[in-house]
Parts: structure tokens; sequence; C-alpha cells
């Protein structure tokens, strides 16, 4: 009590929010502050002064239980922006520290340090948002993205200082963990596929390695819900999962949600995945394209704002669906190629009438060199959205080339994935999306493999909703599915306590369950994964701001 009669208005709300906040959170709490001779200060339980801490975290580590880990940060919007920024970076990169050594060796036995061509672009890259100084403050996104940036830096420089030497990660390698998305395309300008010499089998594993997703908006049918979720494919030692929320309290006017929650990883502080709540009442999801286009490789350029970047900018600048797709549109770096869903929840009422306005649900899709927009609200009205690595708007599907390098040669048709209409998740979502009634069946569908039974799925354990690349008969992989995060909008609008509902591991639908020794995975490093994960569903509960 003594403490908050000391404190300013500003400060007594910050401290409230920030009990509230992290009622479900309660683990590991650090603070840090800034002395008068500019150095950084972490402490953890001990906080004798509160009111002078920039920023608090809240980490609790639960990955060995439930598959994530779970972290709050929220700042102090007493100090400067670029204070703000720094201090959440650096909080985070003691927190987690252990996490972000295992994680980067787990991604280092997959795919190997950064090539040297994409080590310098990278370098350039962050030359190039260095060099924008002068126009932060005529220009909104590159202000945000130099945030962005302060708490990438502090967060490698913390871990790099608080670490011993054979921990140590090397500043540019450490976007290894932030742009794993941007890698695939910024490694395939310097080392271009050919597409021409391939077989079909070998473009058909072109396309699992480098594409990532099922996602899928459903209302119900009486129109009183509308679930959403989102699985990640990618490589099985990637699951050293962390489920974020930030509260930065930036002061600059062009930012208008101070709050978002992530499903994220260590030493990353975006998704990835992709998947968003902000406090603007936006959800943001999104799935992988492919593009078979090498000629717009040139296109790719470090002069640019990486994907991951816009991503996070856009959920901070935006205040609607669209907002967010003009938003993201600028700066096109050409990399991570992705048909991104937001979903303006603002544009959704639950009631004896239910109402639903156009622009509510929106997609963006890149190519390198350009983007296309769509509202497809009206999909949604009448039953259910859905997302799976083939592009829906006819300009970036022409731009990708997925017509002359798979569709019109007779020796490497794949209807299989490469039709938008009938693809096999296409069919087997039109098929199933109406199971879906309420959380516990939108957990089935986004889990959903039955690939040994289902027509739809050819016999091929990836070609299902949640996929299983290490069951393959040849050539087996360890790679799939490997988590699903979803959640109720009328939850969201309604309860107090937001909840978000989480699976950390591959689809049990089939066997034999995942194991780290099995075939095509044995080789692969998984650093505090279990052999067999075997985790439970689990949510994430938080009084979050759905409504700033």
């Amino acid at each position: 009590i003594n403490i908050i009669k000391k404190m300013s208005f500003k400060n007594i709300y910050l401290f409230l929010l920030i009990l509230l906040s992290t009622k479900s959170i309660l683990g590991k709490e650090a603070r840090i502050r800034l002395t008068g001779d500019n150095k950084w200060i972490i402490e953890v339980d001990s906080f004798p002064e509160p009111h002078q801490y920039i920023a608090t975290a809240f980490y609790k580590d639960t990955l060995s239980e439930t598959g994530w880990d779970f972290l709050s940060i929220t700042t102090n919007n007493f100090f400067d922006d670029k204070i703000q920024a720094e201090a959440a970076g650096r909080l985070e990169g003691s927190l987690t520290k252990n996490r972000i050594f295992t994680h980067y060796n787990n991604m280092l036995s997959s795919s190997g340090k950064l090539k040297n061509d994409t080590y310098e672009f990278f370098k350039r890259q962050e030359e190039f948002l260095l060099s924008k100084k002068n126009e932060y403050k005529d220009n909104s996104i590159l202000f945000n993205a130099y945030l962005l940036y302060l708490q990438f830096n502090g967060l490698r420089e913390q871990y790099n200082a608080e670490v011993d030497d054979n921990m140590k990660i090397d500043n540019i390698e450490f976007n290894v963990m932030n742009s794993f998305g941007d890698i695939f395309d910024i490694d395939a300008k310097y080392n271009r596929p050919n597409f021409d010499e391939m077989t079909k089998e070998e473009i058909y594993d072109y396309f699992l390695f480098n594409n990532h997703c099922s996602a899928l908006f459903k209302i119900k049918d009486d129109l009183s819900d509308i679930f959403f979720g989102h699985n990640s494919w990618f490589n099985y030692n990637m699951m050293t999962r962390i489920f974020k929320e930030y509260n930065l309290n930036f002061n600059d006017r062009s930012i208008h949600s101070h709050n978002v929650m992530f499903s994220s990883y260590p030493g990353a502080i975006v998704s990835n995945d992709d998947f968003y709540l902000t406090s603007k009442g936006l959800i943001v999801i999104e799935t992988t394209n492919t593009n078979y286009n090498t000629s717009s490789y040139d296109l790719i350029t470090a002069e640019s704002l990486l994907c991951w970047q816009r991503v996070q900018i856009s959920n901070r600048m935006a205040k609607t669906a669209k907002d967010w797709t003009q938003i993201f549109s600028q700066f096109n770096s050409g990399t991570y190629n992705n048909q991104y869903m937001i979903l303006d929840t603002k544009g959704v009422e639950f009631s004896n009438y239910t109402k639903i306005e156009d622009n509510s649900l929106m997609i963006i899709e890149q190519m390198p060199g350009m983007v296309e927009i769509n509202d497809v609200t009206d999909y949604l009205k009448f039953g259910y959205w859905p997302s799976y690595n083939v592009p829906f708007g006819k300009n970036i599907s022409k731009n990708a080339n997925i017509t002359e390098t798979i569709k019109s040669n007779p020796k490497r048709k794949m209807e299989l994935y490469s039709e938008y209409d009938s693809c096999s998740r296409a069919k087997i979502m039109r098929r199933d999306q109406n199971n879906v009634t309420d959380i516990e069946s939108m957990k089935y569908f986004m889990q959903y493999n039955d690939y040994k039974n289902d027509p739809f799925s050819d016999k091929k354990p990836t070609e299902s909703i949640a996929a299983r690349g290490d069951i393959r008969e040849e050539n087996p992989g360890c790679f799939g599915a490997y988590d699903t995060k979803l959640g109720s909008v009328k939850e969201l609008k309604e309860n107090e306590i937001k909840t978000i509902y989480l699976y950390s591991g591959a689809t049990k639908q089939v066997t034999p369950y995942l194991n780290f020794k099995s075939k095509g995975c044995e080789k692969i490093s998984h650093e505090g994964i279990p052999d067999e994960p075997d985790f439970p569903w689990t949510t994430f509960n938080n009084n979050f701001n759905f409504n700033e």
C-alpha cells in the first residue's frame, strides 16, 4: 500500500495492468531497469522500487508437462518507446536463454548455419533498416520497424551477455530464429531450383518442405459463433514452443494495438506460425504459398522489410483488417510468401440477429514484387474459409507459375495439391467442416488424419489436415503438423478471461505415434523435446485486452 501511494496515476494503472494481465502466468518474475550510467539491471523476485522498472516479465517453464512455455512482458509507458522496446527484448533474452540455445541447436541440426549469401543478405537488410533513421519521424512504418529492431537486438545482446562462450550466437545468425520463413526464399534467390528437371516426386517433396500449415475459420450453422484454428507444418524438432503476450505500452500515436498474444519460439519476437490476436480485436493467421517463378527471385531485395517485421508492424498499427493488409503490403521483401487471413472481430456481432460486416475477413497474398488483397467475408457468412498452401488469388497463382510448372505438364500434373478448389485438403475441408460445432469438434478437425481410409488423401499421410511426414512409406522425414492453436470468437468477445486452446505434437489420429528414434528422425537433434512427445491439450487463459 505504501508503494502504491508513492506511484503516479500512470504507474498505478501500469501496476494494476500487470497484475490483471498475468493472472494465469504466475511463474518466474523478473523486472528490468536502467541505471544513470546506462547499465541494464535485471532483478528477480526482489523489487525494492517498482516505479523505476521499465518492464516486467512472467515466465512459466511448463514445456515438459504441456508442450508449451508461457511468457508475458509488460512495459512502463513512463519511459521512451525505444527504451521500452530494448527493455522488453532484454528481459526475454534473459529469461529464455536456455530455451534459445537448445532451439538454435535443433534448428542447426536440420538446416545448418546460414549460407554465405543468405548471411550477407541479412546483414544488408539490417544495415538498410538502420540507414533509415532520418526517415523515422516522417514514416510510421519505418519507426515501428526500428522499435522491432531494438527489441530484437536487446534480446540477442542480453542473451549473449549472460551465456558462456560455448553458447554464444552470432548476431546475424540470430536471424535463423526470427526469420526461418524468410530464409527459404532468400536461399532460393541464390540457389535457384530447376523445376524443369525435377520429377513429379521431387517437386512434391519441394512443396512439402517449403510449405506450412492448415487453417480454418468456421461459422456455426446457427451463426452463433466463429471458430478459428491453425496448425503448423515443419520439422518436428521445432516443437520448443512458447506462447507469448506482449503488453508494450508505447506512446507513439501510430500504434493502436499495444497488446498482442501469439504462438512463438525461443529467440523470436514474432510468431512465424503465424497465429496472433491483437488488442484491436484482430485474429491473424497464415499458410504458405510456394513460388515456382524463379525469375521473380530477382525482385527479392534486402532493401525492404522482411515478412516477420511487416507482420508485427501491421499487428501494432492496424485498427481494422483492411488497415492490416494496407500496412503489410508496403516495403515487400518478396520473402515468406504467404496467404494472411485477418478477421476483424469488431465487425462481428452475435445476438438474435447475427451481423458480419463487409471487410471483416480479409486476405492478403504475396509474391516478390506484388500483393493481392481480397475481401472474403461472404465465404465466411455462408459457412467457412479454408487455407491450405494453394493461392486463392488468380494473379498470385499466375505469378507463382503454378500452371507452367505443374498443371500444364502431363508428367508432373498433381491436382492432389496444386488445384485451389480440388486439392486434397480443399476436398476434406469442404466435406468435413460442417462437423465443427464446438471447441472439441474443432480440435478433432484440426488434428484430422485418416490417410489409410480417406479417399481424398490418396493413401498419403501428408495429404490431410495434419500431415505426418515421418510415416511415409517412401522417403520418410522428420516433419509434419506439430501443433494446433484454436479458439472461439464468441468466447473472446464475451468472456473477461480470454482462452486459447493449445496442442503441441504430431496428431494421434494415426499410428505409430511420433518417435524421434524412428526412421527419418533418428539423426535429428531434439534437445528439450521428449523422444516420444505425448502432451495433452492445454489452454492459455488471460485477461487480455481484446477491445482497446
